[in-house]
């Protein structure tokens, strides 16, 4: 199963009233996330300023990443390690390249770009790495519009997914 897979099974099940099955993290995910075909584990410091940071810290790693270079995006969403995992990762607006600074390898990259003004005023507020998982404000981000958190100037990101799958998109 890939995690595109198992982001529709669950936002079908959503969409079938069964909500009790569907998180609300997979749901938006499922919803807006974009297919990153290409991720890197590996680059060279002299051209890519982004930092490795320690296993199980993806939020805080992207986010740093982030913050460290204004030409990367943070993305959070799901990828595929040994099962699909909750996850974050950096994107390249200058070379359209996404890179991962907590994994050493995985695949399938399902997320949503973030805008960096909103990371940075939900981090405030929330005070933990992470946006989409706010479970003790009830997942606030269910109710927000989209131009309130969507990263602007990416889109080469948003074109329709190429096969059955119309609520996925891909960067391909």
């Amino acid at each position: 199963m890939t995690v595109c897979d198992y982001l529709l099974n669950l936002v079908q099940l959503c969409q079938e009233g069964r909500q009790d099955r569907c998180p609300p993290v997979a749901w938006f995910v499922g919803t807006y996330g974009v297919k990153f075909p290409v991720v890197r584990y590996r680059w060279d410091r002299r051209q890519v300023s982004i930092r490795r940071g320690p296993f199980k810290a993806c939020f805080e790693n992207a986010t740093k990443g982030a913050w460290e270079d204004g030409r990367f995006v943070y993305v959070e969403g799901f990828a595929m390690g040994v099962i699909p995992c909750h996850h974050a990762w950096v994107y390249d607006r200058v070379t359209s390249v996404a890179y991962d600074p907590t994994w050493r390898e995985g695949s399938d990259y399902v997320g949503v770009p973030f805008d960096t003004e909103y990371l940075n005023r939900t981090l405030l507020e929330k005070k933990t790495y992470g946006l989409i998982d706010w479970y003790e404000r009830h997942w606030p981000i269910l109710e927000q519009p989209s131009h309130e958190w969507q990263a602007c100037g990416i889109d080469d990101l948003l074109t329709p997914y190429p096969n059955e799958r119309p609520r996925l998109r891909s960067k391909t």
